[in-house]
């Protein structure tokens, strides 16, 4: 299924939208809005590995904090 709309660079309503394609017929100009099967599951995959570094980071400061607090009750 097509959308003919307004082309962002010539202006002309020449622009025909498709679900993975858009070109103008006017002054040629190309969209590629194709994305890949992977996508989504690399997208998932970069997103656990920044989960898992913040929470690495979070128990970092937990135990560097645990070990302040060791160290000042022992000197007191």
């Amino acid at each position: 299924m097509s959308k003919i709309c307004g082309c962002p660079r010539c202006g002309e309503r020449a622009f025909e939208k498709l679900k993975t394609y858009s070109h103008c017929s006017n002054c040629l100009y190309a969209e590629d809005t194709w994305e890949s099967p992977n996508a989504a599951y690399l997208q998932a995959m970069k997103d656990i590995t920044e989960i898992e570094t913040a929470q690495d980071e979070n128990k970092k400061v937990k135990q560097s904090n645990q070990k302040e607090k060791n160290e000042i009750s022992i000197c007191a």
